[in-house]
């Protein structure tokens, strides 16, 4: 079951935003040899439409591969560029349509080239010379004991990639018909539509979803950081950065329509099992209300002093919500704005730093609108004061 969950994962994450205008998070597939683990990546690329796959073996790698090879640059002798190697010439070809690189049998590599080999995995960059926007990186290897020379991930390593467990790979029935020629990952995607769909999205998708997170780490701020001790299984573990990977997961499987079980191995990968059960069993207890809907007058929804972490979640899916409908145009947008501030005074009343800080960005979107509303001047000053007084915001 968990292939098929992966293939979803893989899929959805090559047109996951990721940073600095890059596409996809840093992802790393553990499985057996010979499970599919670059056969499947290969035929994802294929099939959302990218411009090519290659394969960089690092067990067959020297340190010029991750990290170019200087030479002076003839206009300014004072600096140095990196020449393109092999495959860096092959993937340069690639041009606007982008690909996928997938980095294979990274537990090879001694923890010094594990460093070096960061910068290729996580900002797409080979000394002076940076991968283009549109191409995603995938890293892969074979557990420990079945790896030549085996290294393990350092812990810092580990916590920048989200982990997925590719395991056997497929099950018979689906193997037997990749092997007959007759079974296919995925529908193909027109890739640039995608993308587009995509952005469009996401400001509120990720929104929403970092709202989640923070509304769980409000209750349970001992699991921001769970480093892991020695001995302890260093691949996934939560730290604030994986906790954003784990928004952006949250983000993409709901715009990607993913089922619970693939979004909830996803979340896993990025800050560990333990810790996303405890994420998950918290967000069905939270049953959050559709920001749309409440704004709608459709659901009802009263903030509980005693539960700041629902309250700081439900605002900022609140506040995203009409974010997008600014940005889109919606026709619903003033009568939305003004239920908002509603929403918003009913929360000062019992929890006026969290009004505070959702407030400068409902303002942003219409100043005068929320001047004339009922009670919105006097609601703007009050929480102006109460950030200026104990720093909400700064």
């Amino acid at each position: 079951m968990n292939y098929k969950h992966n293939l979803a994962i893989l899929k959805a994450n090559l047109f996951t935003p990721g940073y600095g205008g890059r596409w996809g998070l840093p992802v790393f597939l553990w499985g057996d040899p010979g499970t599919g683990k670059t056969a499947a990546s290969k035929a994802l690329s294929r099939e959302a439409g990218l411009g090519g796959f290659h394969a960089l073996i690092a067990s067959a790698s020297d340190p010029a591969d991750f990290g170019g090879i200087n030479v002076p640059d003839a206009d300014d002798p004072c600096f140095a560029r990196s020449l393109l190697t092999a495959w860096l010439r092959q993937v340069d070809g690639w041009g606007a349509d982008g690909g996928a690189l997938l980095v294979d049998e990274v537990t090879t590599l001694s923890p010094a080239l594990q460093a070096v080999m960061l910068g290729v995995v996580l900002d797409g960059q080979v000394g002076t010379y940076r991968l283009a926007d549109g191409v995603r990186i995938i890293a892969a290897a074979n557990p420990i004991e079945l790896a030549a020379n085996g290294t393990p991930l350092a812990p810092p390593v580990a916590n920048r990639f989200c982990h997925l467990d590719w395991g056997d790979g497929a099950d018979l029935d689906t193997w037997a018909a990749i092997l007959r020629g007759d079974a296919t990952l995925a529908a193909p995607i027109d890739r640039v539509a995608e993308e587009e769909r995509v952005l469009g999205l996401w400001g509120e998708a990720y929104s929403r979803a970092l709202g989640m997170v923070l509304g769980f780490l409000a209750r349970r701020p001992d699991l921001r950081q769970v480093t892991p001790k020695p001995g302890d299984d260093a691949t996934a573990w939560a730290s604030s950065r994986t906790w954003e990977y784990a928004a952006r997961a949250l983000a993409s499987s709901a715009i990607h329509g993913l089922c619970d079980d693939a979004r909830d191995l996803w979340v896993a990968g990025c800050v560990s099992r333990p810790v996303a059960v405890e994420f998950f069993a918290w967000l069905r207890d939270a049953d959050l209300p559709d920001p749309r809907a409440l704004l709608d007058g459709q659901v009802r929804w009263q903030p509980q002093a005693h539960r700041p972490d629902l309250t700081g979640a439900v605002l900022d899916a609140v506040t995203a919500s009409l974010e997008a409908d600014k940005r889109d145009g919606s026709a619903a947008f003033p009568a939305r704005l003004t239920a908002a501030l509603a929403l918003i005074l009913d929360v000062a009343g019992v929890q006026r730093d969290l009004a505070a800080r959702v407030m400068p960005r409902v303002q942003r979107l219409d100043p005068a609108a929320l001047v004339r509303a009922p009670g919105g001047r006097d609601l703007l000053l009050d929480l102006a004061g109460f950030a200026r007084e104990v720093g909400v915001g700064r």
